[in-house]
């Protein structure tokens, strides 16, 4: 299911800059060849995503099609689990919502071995430069996704949680100052100030310990005694 683990001491930056240099990142580990990335999160698992990997495996070894499967994370779309991503080199990458065992005989016939999506199980596609698909929408253009912005859970879905060179090569333990700029505190504005702030408060963004303060003033409960 995954690729090579790092075993290697770390000890310092060009540590991790030589891992990463030496391993793809999971969602480009088998180039020249396809692959599939099934959601083996707690939710998928609940929804069958063992029983759709295996299908998978079996289906690939019957078929004899060159192509690699991979578990990864979750992308939070929980009620359209198992999502298995389908990529073939120099097409679009394509989600399918609610592949269950039964549906992946399909899925590989006609995806992995005849290059055809299967547009009736898919959800979104990610073209990434390359030609996109007719019918199914952007990934980028999905409600779920169009009303967030992610920082910490970005590289969610794309990497193996249980691979750290998977970590790693997603610029993973970078220092400080490489991390991505946080939103102002602005774009947490809201002009229905009755329902939140105009300004985030700094006790909200720097909360203390054990749980951060409780606020008054901003419909929070009063300051715990």
């Amino acid at each position: 299911m995954t690729h090579s683990a790092a075993t290697r001491p770390i000890r310092s930056i060009a540590d991790l800059t030589a891992i990463k240099e030496r391993t793809p990142i999971l969602s480009a580990a088998a180039p020249g060849s396809a692959h599939v990335l099934v959601g083996m999160n707690t939710c998928g698992i609940a929804s069958g995503a063992k029983k759709t990997t295996a299908a998978f495996m079996e289906e690939i070894s019957r078929t004899g099609v060159n192509a690699r499967v991979f578990q990864t994370g979750c992308v939070g779309m929980c009620f359209d689990e198992p999502l298995v991503d389908v990529v073939l080199p120099g097409r679009p990458k394509v989600t399918y919502r609610n592949l269950v065992a039964d549906k992946v005989a399909r899925v590989v016939d006609e995806h992995l071995a005849g290059g055809e999506m299967v547009q009736a199980f898919a959800l979104c596609q990610s073209a990434d430069g390359a030609p996109p698909w007719e019918g199914v929408p952007l990934h980028d253009a999905i409600p779920y996704i169009t009303k967030q912005k992610r920082i910490v859970l970005a590289k969610c879905g794309s990497i193996d949680p249980e691979n750290i060179d998977d970590y790693i090569a997603a610029d993973g333990y970078l220092p400080r100052e490489a991390w991505p700029t946080l939103p102002s505190r602005s774009a947490f504005s809201n002009p229905r100030s009755s329902v939140w702030p105009p300004s985030m408060p700094s006790s909200l963004l720097n909360p203390g310990p054990p749980y951060g303060p409780r606020l008054s003033g901003y419909g929070m409960p009063r300051a715990g005694r």
